[in-house]
């Protein structure tokens, strides 16, 4: 028995025997009072005053109970006990034993295990769950997770928040492939979430996304959030909010849609269209590909008005526009000038031949659809062309060219058109 005792005060971990009848008492090793601050001689002074003052006292009875139920079953005993370190602070234990018949008395041989930190790192977590349900509860936004390694996102959003962009809460896999393929996002929209999936800082992101699990609509979003790291300072986890903007931006674009286009024909207008062919030869469309620059302006168009009155001229003007609509491909640029001229921009043609091919479908458009059920108005139109990138690599070089190959046919007889080769 001597040597076992020698044995239990020398063990590397902390461990106590506990009696399970009658007032409290312990038998203690080093690694104990080393865990709760005390030495041998004023821990047995405390308890013989005041046991609680180390001890949780509901804890220790339910210790004490646990120990004398299990005494002879064999059965593992764990319980978790609360204890007081000598300077006050409160330690949380894991109190481990097995109860076997060889107890001497009433006396169980128990480990201890410091789980304060695991504790108080749970409670931190409950925590900062509940702050996190309190702001999704009082938000209509959706609360967006996204783990960058592992590809995974997750959705929160309070129940009955109303319509939103996602249910309750989502969590996709692989979440840059779902993207994709289930098309929850827009597809021109994909590659702005490059910065997200790349773990890189971005501060606002709008795009159209899914307005639910079996919706085929989208809605435009608007996605915020921040970038957390790992202690080796590699981006960890992005958190942020998906906000619903669809009805602000739908009436943006409507707006916009609105201030680049001709109220009358609907096409667009000089300074949209500028921008549009401005832009589009910045990108580098200029210098690599074929384009053409096409200005119509409507043959003796005054005498329309003075014949058959501006409300005739008008109509005349509107079905122009959709005889250029109807002839030139969705992806030509087609607008309004002024007046009785029109502008159409031909995007990266494989050669020339292809815009002449469109000219002559125009003329014959034109030629076999005349205007007005009773005049019959026939279409009859100088066109001027300009060809990038020989002629120019701007908007205003390309116009310029073709605005003066149309002044050109005019003078020269009109109703034909002519570009410089």
């Amino acid at each position: 028995m001597q040597q076992d005792m020698e044995l239990f005060v020398r063990f590397p971990a902390a461990c106590m025997l506990v009696n399970t009848v009658g007032t409290p008492a312990f038998i203690c090793n080093a690694r104990f009072f080393s865990l709760i601050g005390y030495d041998e001689a004023s821990f047995l002074s405390q308890m013989q005053s005041d046991y609680t003052v180390i001890f949780d006292e509901k804890d220790l009875l339910q210790l004490r109970e646990k120990l004398r139920e299990a005494r002879g079953t064999g059965v593992s005993v764990q319980h978790r006990m609360k204890m007081f370190h000598k300077e006050g602070k409160r330690i949380h234990t894991l109190i481990e034993t097995v109860a076997t018949e060889r107890n001497d008395g009433d006396y169980f041989l128990c480990s201890v295990t410091d789980i304060t930190e695991m504790v108080e790192t749970q409670a931190t977590l409950r925590r900062e769950q509940r702050r996190l349900k309190t702001v999704i509860e009082c938000t209509q936004d959706v609360i967006y997770e996204y783990f960058i390694e592992e590809d995974r996102m997750t959705l929160y959003r309070a129940n009955g928040a109303g319509k939103g962009t996602n249910d309750a809460w989502l969590e996709y896999e692989n979440f840059s492939c779902a993207a994709i393929d289930k098309n929850i996002i827009f597809k021109e929209d994909i590659f702005l979430l490059y910065p997200l999936w790349k773990g890189k800082p971005f501060d606002r992101i709008e795009l159209r996304m899914r307005a639910g699990k079996k919706s085929k609509e989208y809605v435009w979003v608007e996605v915020m959030g921040t970038i957390l790291y790992d202690e080796e300072g590699r981006p960890d986890v992005s958190i942020g909010i998906i906000r619903n903007i669809n009805e602000s931006k739908q009436k943006t674009i409507a707006l916009k849609k609105k201030a680049e286009r001709d109220s009358l024909t609907g096409l667009y207008n000089h300074s949209a269209l500028r921008a549009q062919i401005d832009s589009y030869l910045e990108d580098g469309g200029g210098k690599e590909k074929i384009n053409a620059l096409v200005v119509i302006d409507l043959d003796d168009f005054k005498q329309v008005n003075d014949t058959y009155g501006h409300r005739f001229g008008d109509k005349v003007i509107k079905d122009v526009a959709q005889m250029l609509s109807e002839t030139f491909g969705e992806n030509d640029i087609i607008g309004r000038i002024g007046g009785d001229e029109y502008l159409v921009f031909c995007k990266d043609m494989l050669e020339m031949t292809v815009i002449k091919e469109k000219l002559a479908n125009l003329f014959d458009c034109f030629e076999n659809n005349p205007i007005g059920l009773k005049d019959r108005y026939v279409v009859k139109a100088s066109v001027g062309v300009a060809v990038s990138p020989q002629d120019g690599t701007n908007y205003k070089k390309l116009f310029d060219r073709a605005d003066r190959n149309m002044y050109a046919v005019k003078r020269s007889g009109k109703n034909t058109y002519t570009f410089h080769e």
